[in-house]
């Protein structure tokens, strides 16, 4: 997996390619932590380069957005694929933060 994050300012965009699986997710939860540490208030994933997301993912992505929105904070995912999107909406998820599908 990589994952390459971008900072400006207050905003920060992570692009994440390969599987977030177990292994993973434990690596997505540490560059979260230093966003968190960087005080980043809008944070969009880009998911362009996943093509699955297991439930740990999910729970750590789910761990980030409650961080970041107790900080006043706006997570947004972009690219992603419809696949990862129909799960992310039938799981609600899209009421929380922001998903924007590839075409």
């Amino acid at each position: 997996m990589n994952i390459q994050t971008t900072r400006n300012n207050q905003q920060a965009l992570v692009t994440i390619k390969g599987d977030i699986d177990e292994s993973g997710a434990e690596e997505i939860k540490r560059v979260f932590r230093e966003i968190g540490a960087s005080a980043a208030q809008e944070v969009t994933l880009d998911f362009a380069g996943v093509s699955h997301i297991g439930s740990s993912g999910i729970g750590k992505l789910l761990v980030f957005y409650k961080d970041l929105a107790i900080r006043g904070g706006r997570l947004s995912l972009i690219h992603v694929p419809p696949s990862i999107a129909l799960l992310m909406r039938e799981m609600k998820l899209d009421t929380l933060f922001g998903i924007s599908e590839t075409k």
